[in-house]
């Protein structure tokens, strides 16, 4: 009976501090996305079907 209760008073604990935020008083923080990075392009001066098209032409 003593090990059930020490258990239901671990996952309270555990529960509580998981819904607080281990100490910030349960402040949400907003991070900010990474810039989006324009794509390269696999071959300057092509297009992408062009390449794929050449790419499909060398491996035959």
């Amino acid at each position: 009976m003593k090990n059930l209760s020490f258990l239901f008073l671990a996952m309270t604990c555990f529960a509580l501090l998981t819904i607080s935020g281990c100490g910030r008083g349960g402040e949400n923080t907003v991070v900010e996305a990474p810039p989006a990075v324009e794509e390269e392009v696999a071959m300057p001066g092509m297009t992408d079907e062009e390449y794929d098209k050449e790419m499909e032409a060398d491996m035959q």
